[in-house]
């Protein structure tokens, strides 16, 4: 389907050119079509024609009295099975049945040999067969459109089917038979391609024929004329071209998921592209939405990802490479997009990014409906993950009490229920020290002397997510000039308190708390561990990575201080 065209641009003179050439005719490159591999042979032999995706066919037909209940029950050929594709029987005095089978490229490739065996049921008192190869035809389906028609007479003359569709390219067969030894004219522009009788002695005898054309698209109706036929039955069927196709699979489905207003890239379908030869790209995608409202899905936010450039497969990540974004139009979003596409599948996702004011508990889907490219397209996508609006995230610093035994963590803020996870938890039994906190370990450290460096030992043993509080006391007024990094005052001025949750680095180090002027002092580190009393027992923190942007410390019940982390919050 790729055109070409050319002109002459520039020559090789001794004069002064002037060029007045223009491209002329284009070149448009498409895939033979259908054709005729050699010629049609009668008989139950036909050595192998060779060519590409080829489809060999076989006719036969019987005539004899009480012969018109007579069917082929199997056909082979070098061993292979042929497949159906129709058969048409004409009854009265004159019996007569005309078969049409095939193979496909595959099977003629295996056949061991070049002999048909055609077994028909019951035997008939007569048969003869015709056989044609034909090249470049549709291996996945070779057989389009068909009709069938029959007479128990002579009449109609000629005998017709209805009209067959077809496609540029394609090549339409039609064959024919019935009781007599007459002769066969095809007609409307088709070519007989082969003639066979057999004369068994009336009422047992028989003619046939078959004859082809080349589709052009249009509408195509099969006929023969005859002389001196007492019976008639005849078979047209289009032999399809080979189109090459992208095909677009199902991909593998992300997971169902619930949604936040203003959340991007939420992955609600998977779909594969593939070709069956060469290579085409695709250059716009159609999803459609299906679930409760369009509108939860925000302006732009309908996005086509690469799947397989990310390192989480069938879910978003920053890996996977962008391709197209657009915005819905009713219900439907045409996505421009680039996508090189080749007999290798690649996964690709279809994301969305949720709307401002998205209605908690709508439900929204998706699947791509449509693709723009060079060769057909073959659609199996469908719908995949369901995504879930839910009230939106809390972002605020949040500060808030829970009392002792708490039932799991809740508390409410802003009339919504957040749930405070605490990771890489441990349970304790009911008993073991259920309160809050619980001091691990105290490191003192002494300053005998006047200075202003104060260098505080940490405990020897520091886990990450321990608590670390430092409390510093000098024989004057001083105060410490400088927060160590990492360290939050608590009262800086007045009691030198100073809090801190551990990475696990500090066990065994110091601290320099500085003062500006020269004083002696003395220094305590408390070690803690953050507990927690839920059902069945106490909840201990215990390898808590540092704090990120969204997590805040807030006193809770007044016994301690914890690490809370807001999370997606259900009105």
């Amino acid at each position: 389907t790729n055109t070409l065209q050319g002109a002459i641009t520039a020559a090789t003179v001794t004069n002064t050119l002037v060029n007045n050439d223009t491209t002329d005719a284009t070149l448009t490159v498409n895939y033979p079509p259908v054709e005729l591999a050699g010629s049609w042979v009668t008989g139950t032999t036909h050595t192998v024609e060779p060519g590409s995706d080829r489809v060999l066919i076989l006719v036969g037909t019987i005539a004899g009295y009480g012969d018109g209940d007579s069917t082929i029950s199997s056909a082979s050929y070098g061993g292979q099975p042929l497949a159906f594709i129709e058969s048409r029987a004409s009854s009265g005095d004159y019996d007569s049945v005309t078969e049409v089978w095939y193979l496909n490229e595959a099977g003629i490739a295996a056949a061991s040999g070049s002999t048909f065996s055609v077994t028909w049921n019951p035997v008939p008192n007569g048969e003869r067969y015709m056989s044609g190869f034909y090249t470049g035809v549709n291996q996945t389906t070779p057989i389009g459109a068909q009709a069938e028609n029959f007479a128990d007479a002579a009449t109609p003359n000629p005998i017709t089917t209805s009209a067959l569709s077809n496609g540029s390219g394609d090549m339409v067969i039609v064959a024919a038979g019935g009781n007599g030894l007459g002769s066969y004219t095809a007609q409307n522009g088709f070519t007989e391609q082969q003639e066979d009788s057999w004369d068994g002695g009336a009422p047992d005898t028989l003619t046939h024929t078959v004859a082809d054309k080349a589709a052009t698209g249009s509408a195509e109706t099969p006929s023969i004329q005859h002389t001196g036929m007492l019976s008639q039955q005849i078979i047209g069927f289009v032999l399809q071209a080979f189109v090459p196709t992208n095909t677009i699979g199902d991909g593998t489905s992300p997971a169902i998921k619930d949604v936040a207003p203003d959340s991007t890239n939420n992955a609600v379908n998977a779909f594969t592209l593939v070709t069956d030869t060469g290579a085409d790209t695709v250059t716009a995608l159609t999803v459609t939405f299906t679930g409760t409202a369009v509108a939860d899905v925000a302006a732009s936010g309908v996005k086509i990802y690469d799947d397989s450039t990310g390192g989480t497969a069938n879910e978003w990540d920053a890996g996977d490479t962008l391709k197209g974004t657009a915005s819905f139009s009713g219900t439907t979003a045409s996505v421009t997009v680039s996508i090189s596409v080749d007999s290798s599948a690649t996964q690709y996702l279809v994301t969305y990014d949720i709307a401002t004011g998205a209605t908690a508990s709508n439900t929204l889907q998706g699947a791509i409906t449509n693709a723009t490219a060079t060769y057909a397209v073959v659609n199996n996508d469908t719908t995949d993950a369901t995504l879930t609006v839910v009230a939106g995230v809390v972002t605020a610093a949040l500060t808030g009490s829970l009392a002792d035994n708490a039932v799991e963590n809740e508390l409410r803020y802003s009339g919504q229920t957040l749930i405070i996870t605490l990771t890489n938890d441990t349970w304790l039994p009911a008993g073991a020290g259920g309160g809050f906190p619980q001091v691990q370990s105290v490191t003192e450290t002494p300053f005998l002397s006047n200075t202003t460096t104060h260098n505080v030992s940490m405990p020897a043993t520091v886990n990450s997510g321990d608590l670390l509080i430092a409390h510093l006391t000098f024989d004057a007024s001083a105060s410490v000039n400088s927060t160590p990094t990492d360290w939050t005052p608590v009262d800086a001025n007045r009691l030198n308190l100073y809090m801190k949750v551990a990475d696990g680095t500090e066990g065994g180090t110091t601290v320099d708390f500085p003062t500006t002027a020269i004083e002696a002092g003395a220094a305590q580190v408390h070690r803690q561990v953050v507990m927690l009393v839920g059902p069945g027992g106490a909840r201990r923190r215990e390898r808590q990575p540092a704090p990120a942007a969204s997590q805040r410390f807030g006193g809770v019940g007044g016994h301690g201080n914890y690490l809370v982390k807001t999370l997606p919050c259900h009105a």
